[in-house]
């Protein structure tokens, strides 16, 4: 949006100020009525002077609910915890040659994540 204000060749305070000005999206206030209990005055609202009186505005309660509402959905796709393995600890390794899975044993941690050095039933390090 900055871009295209550039582009036209328009005010660039102009439009951070009509942008500062319009409302949040879940919300039916705008930063500014956040921040400075009004509306700002712009070039399609001062006609109207009662707008520009202050007023509370408490959203904290819609606010809350907004979080609520993207956690509850960011919270149903975000999987657990990876497992961190220690050195000893038997694991499964899949061949995907063979398209089996073997017994290993984990020997150390290596230097990239979630990567393991492990020792198969016959002996190999993997």
């Amino acid at each position: 949006m900055i871009t295209k204000a550039r582009y036209e060749k328009k005010d660039l305070n102009l439009f951070l100020l009509n942008y500062r000005n319009s409302p949040v999206a879940g919300l039916e206030y705008s930063p500014a009525q956040l921040l400075m209990a009004r509306e700002l005055r712009t070039l399609t609202n001062f006609l109207n002077p009662n707008i520009f009186k202050p007023k509370l505005v408490n959203c904290a309660g819609e606010m809350q609910k907004q979080e609520n509402y993207q956690k509850y959905w960011y919270d149903k796709t975000a999987g657990p915890e990876e497992k961190q393995f220690t050195e000893g600890e038997k694991v499964y390794i899949y061949d995907k040659f063979k398209k089996e899975w073997d017994e290993g044993e984990i020997i150390k941690k290596t230097k990239w994540p979630r990567s393991y050095y492990v020792k198969n039933a016959k002996g190999k390090v993997l």
